[in-house]
């Protein structure tokens, strides 16, 4: 989670990568509500609504996101996962979608 300076808890749901919370990615963080994915902004307003079974950090302004796609450890019984399989798609800061990602993109 993150919370602000006075202890006030702004963000729940946030996933852990490599020991820490995800990090803001053009101003947007991921967040994770039953199982699904979405982003939220610094002051904790969910800005795209957790609607997508995976979510790939923002980079200059896009995300990839998927539906339907399945968290995979990469080695069995190890620490770091994938999201296989699910249709993908890349989406702007404002979770409109602007292309469909094909398996090899």
């Amino acid at each position: 989670m993150y919370v602000s300076r006075t202890g006030k808890v702004v963000i729940r749901g946030i996933p852990v990568m490599d020991n820490a919370a995800d990090s803001f990615h053009d101003g947007l963080v991921r967040i994770v509500r039953n199982g699904k994915y979405g982003f939220s902004n610094r002051r904790g307003h969910m800005v795209i609504p957790p609607i997508y079974d995976g979510a790939m950090p923002f980079e200059n302004g896009r995300a990839a996101v998927c539906k339907g796609c399945e968290s995979k450890a990469v080695e069995p019984d190890g620490e770091y996962h994938i999201f296989a399989g699910g249709v993908w798609f890349q989406i702007n800061t404002k979770g409109t979608v602007l292309a469909r990602l094909h398996p090899d993109s």
